[in-house]
């Protein structure tokens, strides 16, 4: 068999196009498992470098969401952290989850009442800052009262008390500077005698003790130490840094500390930065964590940071829907589950949560402009005309607690009809009820049994 030219070349165009449609495949392949499992979800113990600590204080100190989203890109974990109903979400690593488990500790040795939301901490700073300049204020305008307790430093004190007399230096500035790290530097003293880096602290409650502490340990008085270590401080050549207490070297004893704790809170701020949406809304979505839910209607807000993620899609001109079914398969939502107080399914949960959407979104919930902070905080929110809305169990979980937590059981619904409702089974309850019962999720006399003792 004699081989042409024509067959030749036809031979090379067709093996051509396999190998260029081979490489396409295999992209698209690999882009579209990227985007579809950039992330995993595992057990607390398979953390790296989990400490034995973290694990005794689980379920008693802190009640950490499990399992844990992984992102293996960054090698950065996202968590979820559950204390006396106030939660906190935060990205870190093995050594950022013991941290706040020690501040948890610290706060409850100290008998910290949760529910008061009064603490300044910004305040009681600014406080401490401001005593400290008025008191340096005061050795300048008195310079003779002050340099007989100086020693070795008096030259310096009247070099810069005449410097101040010819215009030459803004003592305001100096001061406000000068009290400002030297007063975080016994922030951070403070905090590192209990095993806290001060810069790396979550909690509001935290940081107003520490504060506090080292107001106390101030005390009100300015020393001839501070006052020398000022003097040195005017003389010092500033460095770039993260804190201003590190911006002056070696000045300040727990500068460096400051710098480490600050590093580390801008390298994970900048990972959970980088979350996608769809890796937000998988963790929210995760039925496994969601099983382990211990807060009452804990579900409740996490419907309106669904909410929130799912408008960010939208407004990046993505389809929502193909939005959750894809964070859905991240996280193993598109697989049936069930739990002692949740229920999943797929299909169900894939319809109301848009059905959801569609609602708010009628409303104009999402044109009012406080709205979206709310949503991404979890907290309620409003209609354009200023109606409050709840987050309402269509099925009361009085009737069926086994549907608590349940994405399609949740509906909002304008506050006051929420509440005249009370555990009244609707006729929307009762079709509910049928689908529940069709999908598994119930047996039919227990259906049967909550529509008796309702009166249907």
């Amino acid at each position: 068999m004699t081989i042409t030219p024509k067959v030749t070349k036809t031979a090379f165009l067709l093996f051509g196009a396999g190998l260029v449609a081979g490489v396409f495949w295999c992209f698209f392949s690999f882009r579209r498992n990227a985007l579809d499992s950039p992330v995993r979800f595992v057990p607390l113990q398979a953390v790296l470098g989990i400490s034995s600590e973290v694990i005794e204080a689980q379920g008693k100190v802190v009640n950490i969401a499990e399992p844990v989203e992984y992102f293996p890109a960054t090698g950065v974990y996202l968590f979820e952290v559950t204390v006396h109903s106030n939660t906190f979400e935060f990205a870190g690593d093995a050594a950022k989850i013991l941290h706040f488990v020690r501040e948890i500790k610290f706060l409850n040795s100290n008998s910290i009442d949760w529910s008061d939301k009064s603490l300044e901490v910004l305040q009681g700073g600014k406080d401490a800052v401001a005593a400290m300049v008025d008191g340096l204020w005061r050795i300048i305008r008195h310079p003779i009262d002050t340099a007989s307790g100086l020693g070795s430093a008096t030259t310096d004190f009247y070099e810069y008390a005449k410097q101040y007399t010819q215009g030459k230096v803004n003592p305001s500035e100096d001061f406000a500077n000068f009290a400002e790290a030297y007063f975080t530097d016994k922030c951070v003293d403070v905090a590192n005698e209990r095993n806290l880096n001060f810069e790396e602290l979550e909690t509001t409650q935290a940081k107003a003790l520490f504060v506090n502490l080292a107001k106390y340990r101030i005390g009100g008085q300015l020393s001839v130490e501070t006052l020398t270590s000022f003097l040195t401080f005017t003389k010092v050549a500033k460095v770039a840094s993260l804190t201003k207490l590190g911006r002056y070297g070696s000045l300040f004893r727990y500068g460096t500390m400051a710098e480490i704790g600050a590093a580390r809170v801008a390298k994970f701020d900048e990972a959970a930065r980088a979350f996608s949406n769809l890796e937000l809304l998988a963790a929210l979505l995760n039925p496994q964590r969601i099983a382990t839910l211990a807060t009452e209607n804990a579900l409740n807000s996490k419907l309106s940071k669904v909410m929130y993620y799912l408008r960010q899609e939208e407004l990046a001109g993505r389809n929502i829907s193909e939005s959750l079914w894809r964070s859905m398969k991240m996280s193993g939502a598109d697989k049936p589950f069930v739990g002692p107080r949740s229920f999943a399914h797929p299909k169900m949960d894939h319809a109301q949560l848009l059905n959801n959407y569609k609602h708010l979104k009628d409303a104009d919930v999402f044109d009012v402009p406080q709205n979206m902070e709310s949503l991404r905080r979890g907290k309620s929110v409003v209609t354009r005309e200023g109606k409050s809305l709840d987050v309402n169990h269509i099925v009361p979980k009085s009737r069926a607690p086994e549907l608590e937590n349940s994405w399609a059981n949740l509906e909002y619904m304008d506050s006051s009809l929420n509440r005249s409702l009370g555990n009244s089974l609707t006729k929307a309850s009762q079709e509910k009820l049928l689908l529940f019962q069709k999908s598994g999720a119930l047996n039919g006399d227990h259906v049967k049994q909550i529509l008796v003792n309702a009166g249907g």
